[in-house]
């Protein structure tokens, strides 16, 4: 006789082949060939995200995922004195089968889910399995009590759980945000012409927080830096401090805007210098005219005759003046620079794409 009855195929569902790869990892570390049940064990109780159908079934079953991996730990030993040849797949496939045999009209495919898995694991000859079941008091009895009450609610667990997801992931995100922002680096947008040639308006650039741990600041350096006070007004309320934490700023950035105002400007004088800076002349090091390349004309503009000199550049501080001499609110206007402003160094120039695009150098110097 010719069997008509339709040839079913089995897929697992998301969250199986997620525990299959955990007991896979676990097999992998016995050397196994084979997984069996207690591997299967294993890869449940190692999960570290708890999935819908799988928490929900847990939890109603009256055993918190907590709970089944207690009881694996205490009987963890176990592993070493049985081998169980069957495959928990086949077992669970074997279930998705029954299952869908009993409908009028089987599915051409079937779905292995995660409560086909946990009646597999539920009847397990292994001992060890039976002793953590046993332990974590979970039994089929009670498997089978919870799935209609699973899946009743499911809709809303679904939810629950994608909110849930979605939160944890905003959360992962915005701590890396702020530990890469605040220990490695960040990228920065040129809003004025203080820096041309070097650098125009609308620049990008990358600047990193890395080198200040092996290398000391070098004249010439390109830095970013919140203004030293009075001119720092950097609103400190939670949500711009997030904003700032996060880099979050640059995406509501503007001309007027005041959530994250830094600068940007070259360094000139070092600690210990003696800096003098002549109209019309140039800037002077220890008397000598230091010969600057870069920069756009000489300045003309010596307005706090303070700090125009000759005056010695105190410790940890830096004198700073933008490329675009006569177009620059910098050291002649405001002062040093303390090093506690540091923000970073300027680095890379990644936009736009044109041929100004690279790494910044740092500046060789001569004096006369």
């Amino acid at each position: 006789m010719t069997n008509t009855q339709p040839q079913l195929s089995t897929q697992l569902s998301e969250d199986v082949q997620d525990i299959l790869h955990y007991a896979k990892k676990a097999a992998a570390k016995d050397k196994s060939a084979v997984v069996t049940d207690r591997y299967f064990l294993a890869g449940l109780s190692e999960i570290n995200r708890l999935f819908t159908h799988l928490d929900a079934l847990l939890k109603t079953a009256g055993v918190p995922p907590k709970k089944l991996f207690q009881a694996y730990k205490v009987n963890q030993k176990g592993f070493q004195d049985y081998h169980e040849p069957e495959t928990i797949t086949a077992k669970a496939t074997q279930f998705a089968l029954e299952a869908a045999s009993k409908e009028e009209t089987p599915p051409k495919k079937v779905k292995v889910q995660i409560e086909h898995v946990l009646f597999a694991l539920s009847d397990s000859p292994d001992p060890c399995v039976k002793a953590v079941l046993s332990q974590a008091g979970l039994n089929r009895e009670k498997l089978e009590k919870a799935i209609p009450q699973v899946e009743a609610k499911s809709p809303l667990r679904i939810v629950f759980y994608c909110i849930r997801e979605t939160l944890e992931v905003v959360a992962v995100v915005i701590f890396l945000l702020i530990v890469i922002k605040q220990g490695f680096g960040e990228f920065r947008l040129i809003p004025s012409e203080s820096m041309l040639p070097t650098l125009h308006v609308g620049d990008r650039l990358a600047v990193e927080k890395v080198s200040h741990w092996f290398r000391p600041i070098h004249r010439g350096d390109i830095m970013v830096f919140y203004p030293p006070p009075p001119e720092s007004t950097l609103p400190h309320d939670p949500w711009n401090v997030f904003l700032r934490l996060t880099g979050f700023s640059g995406i509501v950035y503007n001309k007027d805007s005041r959530i994250d105002t830094a600068y940007i400007k070259r360094v000139i004088g070092l600690p210990g210098d003696t800096l003098e800076v002549k109209p019309g002349q140039g800037v002077f090091i220890d008397g000598h005219l230091l010969k600057e390349p870069y920069k756009t004309g000489v300045s003309q503009i010596c307005t706090f005759i303070d700090y125009c000199g000759p005056i010695q550049v105190p410790p940890h501080s830096y004198f700073m003046m933008g490329d675009n001499r006569n177009h620059s609110a910098d050291s002649r206007y405001w002062g040093f620079m303390p090093e506690n402003r540091v923000i970073g160094r300027a680095i890379f120039r990644f936009y736009p794409f044109d041929n100004r695009m690279g790494v910044f150098q740092t500046p060789h110097y001569s004096v006369k």
